[in-house]
């Protein structure tokens, strides 16, 4: 018993990074172990409807999304997520061609926007890149610049809650105006990071911020 007691802790510490089906197998696996509770029973139909009402509102937005791309004659793409599709668009913008992936997030009920861009980070000037994106997040207002350490993607990412019952089309093709824009915006600048292609006074600047981090860490 004592082994559940931890693993409930566990669960529950968790909590926002965990998915129903986690919860709900742990109550089943601890009345297994030690009999029915009524008390358990009733959390677990409760969770159950939850993740229903939450499922449909997610199945309720996606409508809303393909009606916005319907409307604004966007072609798109579905993959499945656990019955979920991310939607996936292509936009042409004056300086690349992105795509765009949008993740509907019923667990937590948000929707994910994510834009690829066509480049990767290198290992090599990663650190100095860092930097840069982080100058260029500071004054945004719909999302932010991001690298992936583990396969060295570059995208652009913003994530916003809804209200199923209250999905504001306009809201939602705005952002998606705003994040296509931002990284059009920007590329040119990411690129010479990218590429170490930036002017000598930018790699001076960039190397004194880089020795005064080597400088504290002795």
């Amino acid at each position: 018993m004592a082994n559940l007691d931890k693993e409930l802790l566990e669960l529950l510490a968790g909590v926002g990074g965990k998915e129903s089906e986690d919860l709900l197998g742990f109550f089943e696996k601890l009345e297994s172990e030690s009999g029915k509770d009524e008390n358990i029973q009733k959390l677990r139909e409760m969770m159950k409807e939850d993740d229903e009402k939450k499922r449909k509102g997610a199945e309720k937005v996606c409508r809303e999304i393909t009606n916005v791309f319907d409307e604004n004659e966007w072609k798109y793409s579905e993959i499945s997520q656990k019955d979920i599709p991310v939607y996936v668009l292509n936009f042409s913008m004056r300086n690349l061609n992105v795509p765009l992936r949008i993740i509907v997030e019923y667990e937590s009920e948000c929707i994910r926007y994510d834009v690829i861009l066509p480049i990767s980070s290198k290992r090599s000037n990663q650190i100095l890149l860092a930097y840069k994106l982080v100058e260029l997040n500071h004054p945004l207002r719909y999302g932010a610049f991001h690298i992936d350490y583990n396969d060295n993607e570059l995208s652009y990412r913003y994530s916003m809650p809804y209200d199923s019952e209250k999905f504001s089309k306009s809201t939602f093709e705005m952002i998606i105006h705003a994040m296509i824009r931002t990284v059009d915006r920007y590329y040119e600048d990411i690129t010479k990071y990218v590429f170490s292609t930036i002017d000598e006074e930018e790699k001076n600047r960039l190397l004194l911020l880089v020795k005064d981090n080597v400088i504290s860490l002795r």
